[in-house]
């Protein structure tokens, strides 16, 4: 029988080793279709049967996932596909009909000799598909007790070059007829001649019902009926590759195409079943954030303008591709202007502006239009910002340049932006020195300078600063001097003033007077500012460079700065000027704040004399004022050795206020002045307060030295249970050695006394035992020999 075989090859070059090749054609008047895997390292293949024992899947695994992502393949016979699991990279092959896996272990080119061979792993494997009897090969299993000897093929032993005939003689391959239409089809689709790429993509169709790029031609032609908003077509075709090629890669395109064709149409509950799977299946690809704008459209045609705007946003900021997001933006500005909402509009127009600004001229008559309506708006700056960016990408030759430039120049001079305005304004100038806008643009840019009208603030500045410094020494430049002083104190900008207080005392004072009132105005604001946060360092600067007055409301202010400052002087002239107030609350609080610079400065005596006045003074309103300065009243007492000052005071405090943890040291210094006075009462009444503070806030700064001050105290008075209890607690506490073994000698001593002999020598001991070189421990010594 004579065997005619056309051959068509897709190769998938899907590493630098990993290589796929699908062979189509016809054998005996039968179709046929192979598929070639190599790699440079050998790799599983393996077989999937039913219970009929006929093959319905192939695997294949291999080490490493290609570089290139794998594109998803279907023709008559296969469905081939891929995926990566657990760092092992496979391809799967489905059959749509039937096919048999082979392994190819020998190369005829360098070697004559073949034999079957049951192998597991090979470098090459080839999947034959056919209709129905399996072509070219043997089925017949080999017998199990047969003989598997090689075959020499020596006369077949020729070089290979692509494929061969029955002879063994190469094959003139010609140029696939629908591989080059294919190829015509996508570039009329790139040249946008949508017309004349669905015309060929229905004549392929047609002619080559079965070949491998039957679903990349439907694909097109779903693409070429959508651009020519043939919506029913696009719905119908749709359809069909939906149920075809439900796992190839258009999917998503095509889903995004349909709902727009259904929406078109009038059908939006049809239209959303296609969005909503979309949005599901296919989350963050290109066409689904395209999706998102077909479903604005929609909900826009529906009247849901809000959900307009919010898939146009979705859309936005969900998509990675730059244009689609321009298109996005471009239609949230196009919404908010028919809203009449053009601050809304500025900010995406800002975003095209930024990314991707040729997008205006892209859309070159929308984009002019939209010039109009912000205008319109009272929108200068947007519009001025879209007719920049038409203006960048347009030719000087462009009949209407000139109008555009000039609209650009007063759109911008109208906005905060002068310098901008300078520059367009200047442009426009330089290229028509006679034009016909010339006069308007000039007194345009005229009127830019010293009559500012809603100016941006730093826009305003730089305007200042750039006339500073290109007409330095001109009347122009002194007149920016002085007005960007004015515009600063105007905007309360009073340390930008004094920043730049030389330059203003410079100018001249007949021309302007009220230059050095700037200066003066700042500093005062300044100082007011600087005393609301408390920034007293500065407040002590200012209040020196500037010898500022201020009125009576920021004397508490300036006092208070000048105590944490170090300033007393600056708080002593605060305090110098209430010296007579009438107001007896008001002289209170600075009698005390009196108590308090002079308790600073070391003045007890002072402080004491002043506390007695206070005191007078304030017994009509409970002695409050009094009562706040009885710590520092008592600190001078302690300061000037009057010991019935300090007892009266701490008694006040605990009284008054209560006694606290700052407090512990004077109860300390009181029960110190106990000891001295051999008053064992007085000394228990204030180290019992002491260690009731500590265990109260659990610090034991005056320990052990209040411990023992009490002990001792109590053993006086003969209560030596209460005492042993007092050094027992004691011995809890972290002590060093020397503290250690005199607690255990007190111990042993209060024992004894107890006439506890036993235990007292068990606290010798220990006395001795925690610091032998101790005198606690020579005492204890001494007592373990008169026991004996």
């Amino acid at each position: 029988m004579r065997r005619i075989i056309f051959l068509l090859f897709i190769t998938y070059n899907l590493s630098y080793s990993l290589e796929l090749d699908v062979s189509s054609g016809v054998e005996a008047e039968l179709p046929i279709s192979i598929i070639n895997i190599r790699d440079d390292k050998p790799f599983l293949c393996q077989e999937e049967r039913d219970t009929f024992d006929t093959v319905k899947t192939i695997i294949c695994a291999f080490e490493r996932a290609p570089r290139e992502r794998f594109k998803t393949l279907n023709n008559n016979f296969f469905a081939v596909s891929s995926i990566v699991k657990d760092l092992t990279f496979f391809i799967k092959i489905r059959a749509y009909k039937k096919m048999r896996l082979k392994s190819i272990i020998f190369d005829l080119t360098k070697s004559s000799d073949i034999y079957e061979a049951d192998i597991k792993m090979s470098k090459h494997w080839v999947i034959l598909g056919y209709v129905d009897k399996m072509p070219f090969l043997n089925d017949e299993k080999t017998p199990a007790l047969g003989l598997n000897l090689p075959i020499e093929l020596a006369e077949y032993n020729h070089p290979t070059i692509g494929g061969l005939d029955l002879k063994g003689n190469p094959i003139d391959m010609q140029k696939s007829d629908d591989v080059s239409g294919y190829m015509d089809v996508k570039a009329y689709f790139d040249d946008k001649d949508y017309e004349k790429s669905l015309s060929l993509t229905k004549e392929l169709m047609g002619y080559f019902p079965n070949t491998i790029f039957f679903s990349e031609l439907l694909l097109y032609k779903i693409k070429s009926e959508h651009k020519l908003k043939m919506w029913p077509e696009v719905a119908t075709d749709a359809k069909e590759f939906l149920r075809n090629f439900s796992s190839d890669d258009g999917v998503a395109e095509v889903l995004a195409y349909m709902g727009q064709a259904y929406s078109k149409v009038g059908q939006y509950s049809d239209a959303d079943y296609f969005y909503d799977r979309l949005f599901d299946e296919h989350a963050g690809s290109y066409f689904t954030c395209l999706g998102m704008i077909y479903k604005a459209e929609q909900a826009y045609d529906m009247g849901q303008y809000p959900l307009t705007l919010e898939y146009y946003k979705k859309a936005l900021y969900e998509t990675k591709d730059i244009p689609l997001a321009a298109r996005a933006a471009y239609l949230i500005v196009q919404y908010y202007i028919e809203l009449s909402k053009p601050n809304e509009a500025d900010i995406y127009i800002d975003k095209i502006v930024k990314s991707k600004d040729d997008y205006f001229y892209e859309n070159f008559n929308e984009s002019v239009k939209m010039t109009e309506e912000l205008s319109t708006l009272e929108d200068p700056k947007g519009a001025a910002k879209v007719m920049s960016a038409l203006l960048k990408y347009s030719s000087k030759k462009l009949e209407d340049y000139q109008e555009m430039l000039r609209n650009e120049a007063m759109w911008w001079s109208k906005t905060d932006d002068k310098l901008k305005a300078v520059e367009v304004t200047n442009k426009y100038l330089e290229m028509y020195p006679y034009g016909m806008y010339t006069d308007e643009v000039a007194k345009a840019k005229d009127a830019l300078f010293f009559e500012p009208s809603d100016r941006n603030y730093t826009a305003t500045i730089d305007d200042y600063n750039k006339l500073i410094n290109e007409y330095a020494g001109d009347s122009i430049g002194t007149k920016a001097i002085y007005k960007k002083g004015e515009y600063y104190l105007e905007n309360k900008k009073y340390s930008d003033v004094l920043a730049m207080q030389d330059r203003l005392r410079a100018l001249n004072v007949e021309e302007y007077p009220k230059a050095a009132e700037f200066v003066t105005t700042s500093a005062i604001e300044v100082m007011k500012q600087v005393l609301s946060k408390k920034d007293c360092n500065e407040v002590i600067r200012l209040s020196k460079e500037y010898k500022i007055e201020l009125s009576g409301e920021w004397d508490v202010g300036l006092y208070e700065c000048g105590m944490s400052g170090g300033d007393y002087a600056l708080a002593q002239r605060e305090l110098d000027k209430h010296n007579a107030d009438k107001d007896i609350k008001e002289r209170s609080q600075w009698l005390k704040r009196k108590i308090v610079l002079d308790y600073k400065m070391g003045n007890y005596k002072e402080v004491i004399k002043v506390a007695n006045d206070l005191k007078i003074l304030s017994q009509s309103d409970k002695n409050e004022e009094y009562n706040s300065v009885l710590r520092e009243l008592f600190d001078s007492y302690y300061a000037t050795l009057n010991s019935d000052g300090m007892i009266t005071t701490i008694q006040a405090i605990q009284s008054y206020d209560g006694l606290k943890l700052q407090d512990i040291d004077r109860l300390t210094q009181v029960a110190t002045l106990a000891v001295k006075k051999n008053d064992a009462a007085m000394v228990v009444t204030y180290a019992t307060k002491v260690m009731e503070l500590q265990a109260k806030t659990k610090t034991y700064t005056q320990t052990p030295y209040i411990e023992f001050s009490l002990a001792t105290a109590l053993m006086e008075l003969k209560k030596f249970n209460q005492a042993k209890k007092i050094y027992i607690a004691l011995l809890e506490r972290e002590l060093q050695p020397l503290a250690t073994s005199r607690t255990y000698y007190q111990i042993g001593a209060i024992e004894q006394i107890e006439l506890n002999d036993t235990k007292a020598k068990v606290a010798y001991e220990k006395s001795v035992q925690a610091d032998k070189n101790s005198p606690w421990a020579g005492l204890s010594s001494d007592a373990l020999k008169m026991m004996k």
